[in-house]
């Protein structure tokens, strides 16, 4: 019995969330505000398997997209800081 071909967003999707599990994906949201978090969640892994767009994210928190991307913006520099990635790849999260 050969299984049924997955479609390549489904594909994408298990990939990425293996990747997140390997890095701990909630030691690393951890390290951000709440709706840091929530942002980069809704934007990057989504709802129901569907990503959202800034649109609909500033939609259901009651701002802007433009605060939604400066939000997001913010999140992502201080994942890049080199302090917080050491902490997080040593795994304390911290």
């Amino acid at each position: 019995m050969t299984k049924k071909p997955r479609g390549v967003t489904q594909l994408s999707m298990d990939i990425f969330n293996d990747i997140l599990d390997l890095f701990n994906i909630d030691a690393v949201f951890g390290t951000l505000r709440d709706r840091e978090e929530m942002v980069l969640r809704l934007y990057y892994l989504g709802e129901n398997g569907n990503v959202l767009k800034n649109i609909d994210i500033a939609d259901r928190l009651g701002i802007s997209s433009s605060r939604v991307y400066q939000i997001r913006t913010r999140a992502i520099k201080k994942l890049r800081h080199p302090t917080r990635s050491r902490r997080l790849l040593n795994g304390s999260g911290n």
